[in-house]
């Protein structure tokens, strides 16, 4: 019976933490300094991704379209991206995880790596046959 009762216990406490760092990107501003994990939308990106030195901008949002937050990537950082981020995850919904900042009063998080950002499923294309 204790076996069990702490098994609920540990579940309950595990979860809630899950719970916790799930984030939508409305309570963003909120959580600066915080590690974050955010489901949402790449609706754009910067235009001088081919300058030298100049880093990737994308702006993502999440169920609540009225807050959005920027997403870096380094130039430095660049190479460990298989494909460029431009390209690879504008018009995608995604998984972001990563340390919210915050630069000029707006949220930002920046991607040192492809392990911090997912694609959860590809948009819709009137070129496919069908919808996902």
């Amino acid at each position: 019976m204790k076996t069990i009762l702490s098994f609920l216990f540990a579940s309950v406490l595990f979860l809630s933490t899950i719970a916790q760092n799930k984030q939508q990107s409305k309570k963003v501003l909120n959580q600066n300094g915080d590690i974050v994990i955010l489901v949402g939308f790449i609706t754009k990106v910067n235009d001088s991704a081919d300058l030298i030195g100049s880093p990737t901008v994308m702006n993502f949002s999440g169920k609540d379209s009225t807050q959005s937050v920027t997403l870096i990537v380094q130039n430095k950082d660049r190479y460990k991206f298989k494909e460029a981020p431009e390209t690879a995850f504008l018009n995608q919904y995604v998984q972001v995880k990563g340390k919210i900042e915050t630069y000029k009063g707006k949220s930002q998080i920046t991607l040192y790596s492809e392990q911090q950002i997912s694609i959860l499923r590809e948009s819709y294309s009137p070129n496919k046959l069908e919808p996902l």
